[in-house]
């Protein structure tokens, strides 16, 4: 075992308190205490990433990601998380440390409940048996001087230990806390037999068998030695099956994966039942090149993909699973050179990991093969996401609009308000890289009202200055996190009211993706807006899960189609065929139709001749600031 992991072992299994790991943003392991305080399984938090909220999650581990971002945000040290009801004790004091001797991408997490932190005799956790490890004398976590650090103050949520500092400290050993109650005695002894059998690599339980396997095929040094590969297989959203079906039907599926992947394992393979609803599947001599074993590898995955997602069928009828699978190719000895060659087990568990976590950002039901950018960029947006943090916190974010002009008179006559952010540098990011990390966030939600209440700040001044005519729409972005916001009819009526903008004035543009989690929900809020008088578009018309039945069953006003669409419509017959039917269409249903990306004159001449009631695009004008913007309306 590496000498990391014994040291998480040996803090984990020593600690009184509760512990959490988190390597590079992502839970990798956790002890007994931990899941008594926070309510959960093993399975629940491993895996769970810090920069993204998952709604399938516990609220225990929404709530605990939060305290850590807050804690990381503002460098704070300790923080009172006061869960109302969430946890098993209500008040929990939070400190974050890093471990000496480990990568500067692992923390900890120490969770202390209050009463019992309070009856203790002696408040510090001393760490000096930890120096009987082999690997180093100076392998203890700093909690101590992390409790003893005052933060500054927070919000009724997260009140901040400003009292910590007066609690006597003394360097004697805590006494034993009682273990966390344990209901199923079988479960238990199970995970009793799971410690002593399986070693925690990369955060998984990996079978020492299978650890030495892939080390010894990792040390060879053949000359021609051929290339391995490794593949994470894991279930998507499992736990919605144990919660709304029953563990035992979970445990079927499992059963029945495990043995179809034991049924495809030749000689060359070895496979292990990791992390509850994860498999590990080991290839040697999967190929001679490593592009050959890429290929390979993508075969396998995507096999083994199609078989194990097969529907199940149980006494509630079938059921059906997706999994995503995270790939490494093992690149043996010295035979073929590479950045991406490994060099122990623990690097290769973790490529994996990272290629199968990068593939449920992508979607879910899918295959990775890990490259080292995956990494770079899961930095980047654990980087952006604490910068977009602090974006919010000072609202450093502009509105520009682009504006919507007549097809026939040429009159611009209304706008679309689009979103941008300028760092502390001026430097100006991509909305298509930073607007899907404030959706996968939660952040959008906050940002998705402010730019609703300024854009109706917009309105009302063009309307004081005459330059905004009351029968001209602004046109607002809502993501599918802000329309869920069950404040967002509250938010919309008090910016509203508050500059006393008519509710025609605004359009609220969604998009088709909005419409496959939940239609009739989704159907029923937007009537609701819609008769307050607020418009509703539907936006990227044929880009994602078009249906012509969405335009009959939902209150829409306005069809946007897609600029991919609109590009091309000058030189594709085809594509002039379709935006002329779903023109056709929308017009039957009384629908205006705007078109984006309208950057030619002859692209402008067939729409007009199509009958297309506005437009936007670089043809007329770019997303341009307030002040430009008004001077348009004025030229």
């Amino acid at each position: 075992m590496p000498a990391k992991n014994q040291l998480y072992k040996k803090v984990l299994d020593t600690a009184p308190f509760g512990t959490v790991f988190f390597a590079y943003g992502v839970c990798i392991d956790a002890n007994a205490q931990a899941l008594s305080i926070l309510k959960c399984d093993r399975a629940q938090i491993i895996g769970a990433t810090i920069s993204e909220d998952q709604n399938h999650q516990p609220q225990s581990i929404q709530q605990l990601k939060q305290v850590v971002r807050k804690l990381q945000d503002d460098r704070l040290k300790g923080i009172l998380w006061r869960s109302e009801n969430t946890l098993e004790q209500d008040e929990i004091v939070v400190s974050i440390g890093s471990v000496e001797d480990t990568d500067d991408g692992v923390l900890c997490l120490m969770l202390y409940p209050l009463p019992s932190l309070a009856q203790m005799v002696v408040q510090e956790f001393v760490t000096e048996d930890l120096a009987t490890l082999e690997t180093s004398p100076q392998n203890k976590l700093d909690s101590s001087e992390d409790l003893k650090q005052k933060p500054i103050p927070e919000n009724i949520d997260q009140q901040p230990l400003e009292k910590l500092e007066e609690i006597p400290v003394t360097k004697t050993l805590l006494e034993e806390q009682p273990e966390a109650k344990i209901l199923d005695e079988q479960s238990a002894l199970a995970e009793g037999i799971k410690a002593d059998q399986y070693e925690t690599l990369a955060g998984l339980p990996v079978s020492p068998r299978l650890i030495e396997s892939i080390s010894g095929y990792l040390d060879l040094s053949r000359e021609k030695s051929p290339c391995g590969t490794l593949l994470l297989i894991d279930f998507d959203n499992f736990n919605s099956i144990n919660e709304s079906l029953g563990k035992h039907v979970g445990n079927q599926i499992l059963e029945r994966a495990a043995e179809t992947i034991q049924g495809m394992c030749t000689d060359l393979m070895e496979v292990d039942q990791v992390a509850g609803d994860s498999f590990l599947l080991f290839v040697k001599d999967i190929a001679d090149t490593a592009e050959q074993a890429r290929e390979a590898s993508l075969a396998i995955a995507n096999e083994i993909r199609c078989v194990i997602t097969r529907p199940f069928f149980t006494e509630n009828g079938e059921v059906s699973v997706t999994a995503s699978v995270g790939i490494s190719v093992l690149y043996a000895g010295i035979y073929y050179p590479s950045t991406d060659s490994l060099s122990n087990a623990e690097e290769a568990v973790q490529q994996a990991e990272s290629a199968m976590f990068e593939a449920k950002r992508r979607g879910r039901d899918t295959v990775v093969l890990f490259d080292s950018q995956i990494t770079r960029q899961a930095r980047q947006r654990i980087n952006m996401q604490s910068s977009l943090r602090k974006a919010v916190a000072n609202q450093d974010f502009d509105l520009y609009v682009q504006p919507q002009v007549s097809t026939h008179s040429g009159d611009v006559v209304g706008g679309e308000v689009l979103l941008r952010w300028m760092n502390s540098d001026q430097a100006r990011h991509s909305p298509a890289d930073f607007i899907p990390i404030l959706e996968s966030s939660g952040m959008i939600v906050d940002v998705g009202l402010w730019v609703i209440r300024t854009s109706c700040e917009y309105l009302r001044n063009m309307l004081d200055r005459g330059l905004w005519d009351e029968s001209m729409q602004m046109a607002v972005n809502i993501s599918p996190k802000q329309f869920h916001d069950p404040h967002l009819i509250k938010s919309l009526e008090h910016s509203l009211k508050s500059y006393d903008i008519r509710p025609d004035m605004l359009t609220l543009e969604v998009t088709e993706n909005l419409l496959i989690d939940d239609f009739e929900s989704v159907a029923e809020k937007m009537k609701k807006i819609r008769n307050m008088g607020t418009r509703f578009a539907i936006d990227d018309f044929g880009s994602g899960y078009s249906s012509m039945i969405y335009l009959k069953r939902l209150p829409l006003d306005i069809l946007k189609i897609d600029r991919e669409f609109i590009t091309h419509l000058n030189s594709d017959k085809e594509t002039l065929g379709l935006v002329e039917a779903i023109m056709m269409v929308a017009h039957h249903y009384g629908l205006d139709v705007v078109a984006e990306g309208v950057e030619k004159r002859e692209v402008l001449e067939i729409l007009r001749s199509l009958g297309c009631e506005k437009y936007q695009g670089a043809h007329f004008s770019m997303p341009v600031s307030l002040d430009k913007f008004q001077r348009l309306l004025v030229a």
